[in-house]
């Protein structure tokens, strides 16, 4: 094997290390598997053989629900060819490809925004005398610069000059150099394209960069995800220019996979999946009401009045959660410590030497926990 490739896999083997203590994930026998050719037959054989591996005689078959991966064609294939073996099994590939893909034909389009941002690096780049006319006028930071291999980042770019278009034209009015890339730009600038598509930008596709990192987020519900993607989805709509109307194409192109997700967010949150409710809405709001009349009321007590009013008798934990339901906090009974024997041998003996105290000797007694104590009258007299 040659070295390039034994130095990658042992940097393979050190990042597996650390979740394969075991030996028994990720591999067959403790070691990497390689796979000669990266192609659907390989890897389908490599995903079968170590499922199988994975769960024994146990039969998942019917149990594998769904494969996510890349939208590369081999991975369809390989989902085709899995798809005889699970047949209850879903694709869905990354939704953030898709709308990456849409990014990539928004960039496309404005090809003057592509000429301004790709010009960017060549008017600044050791160039302090220009910085210093930007930072001097601008008062922002220096103009972004987008990275090919990180989603987002040209949109970032074209949307940072959609929102100081005014102030970089007069950045550019005041450079009086003949510069190729500053003549070019200043040229750019004059010209009503620009303007048309900044706005297009900031208008329909402002939001792009936002939606493509949260969606990347863990811990992100479903529900959430598809929330925004509903809100791409109709901005994408309301695009009045027609040549604009591609971009709508293009997230048709990802609809499957959006769709089915929307599918399985419906099916989990149907109404009637679960155990029936016990109260009605007129049971939580004369709960939610009791208590915001009197705020002491513990639950209890607040289950006790709905079982004498309404005849609904639950218990004092669904009180609470209806009153959690409303942003309420429910209240409960004030306990002190817990007596031991001890203590209250300790308590029996005290009141048996302090049984005949007189008056007087009460009168110079002083408790640690400063208690007041008054053997006449209210202890707030």
């Amino acid at each position: 094997m040659p070295k390039v490739a034994q130095s990658f896999s042992g940097k393979l083997r050190s990042w597996i290390a650390l979740y394969n203590i075991k030996e028994e994930l990720f591999t067959t026998n403790g070691k990497v598997q390689e796979l000669e050719k990266t192609n659907h037959t390989t890897v389908a054989r490599f995903i079968n053989d170590n499922l199988k591996q994975l769960f024994g005689e146990y039969h998942f078959e019917d149990k594998l629900l769904l494969m996510t991966s890349d939208a590369v064609p081999y991975m369809a294939k390989v989902f085709k060819s899995l798809e005889i073996f699970y047949s209850n099994i879903i694709y869905v590939t990354g939704i953030v490809h898709g709308l990456n893909r849409i990014a990539e034909k928004v960039r496309e389009l404005c090809l003057a925004v592509n000429i301004l941002i790709n010009n960017r690096k060549k008017m600044f780049l050791k160039a302090s005398t220009r910085v210093d006319v930007y930072r001097s006028i601008t008062n922002a930071r220096l103009l972004p610069n987008p990275v090919a291999t990180k989603w987002g980042t040209w949109l970032q770019a074209a949307i940072f000059y959609s929102d100081n278009f005014v102030k970089f034209k007069v950045v550019m009015q005041n450079l009086e150099e003949d510069a190729a890339s500053v003549t070019k730009v200043k040229a750019l600038l004059s010209e009503t394209a620009i303007v048309k598509e900044l706005a297009l930008i900031k208008s329909y596709i402002k939001l792009f960069p936002d939606v493509m990192e949260a969606l990347e987020t863990r811990g992100m519900t479903l529900k959430d995800q598809l929330e925004k993607l509903s809100f791409v989805e109709e901005k994408l709509k309301i695009i009045p220019r027609k040549e604009e109307k591609v971009l709508q194409q293009k997230f048709e192109n990802i609809s499957r996979d959006y769709l089915i997700c929307c599918d399985m967010g419906v099916n989990l949150s149907r109404p009637g999946t679960g155990r029936k409710r016990y109260t009605t809405e007129s049971d939580d709001r004369f709960i939610v009401s009791k208590s915001l009349r009197n705020r002491r009321l513990i639950a209890v007590q607040v289950q006790r009045k709905l079982r004498e009013v309404r005849g609904v008798n639950i218990s004092q934990w669904k009180v609470k959660r209806r009153l959690q339901e409303s942003n309420l906090t429910p209240k409960d009974t004030a306990t002190g410590p817990k007596l031991t024997p001890v203590h209250r041998q300790t308590r029996l003996s005290f009141a048996r030497d302090h049984l005949n105290l007189t008056l007087e000797q009460w009168g110079n007694a002083l408790f640690s926990d400063e208690t007041r104590i008054c053997l006449y009258g209210s202890v707030h007299a």
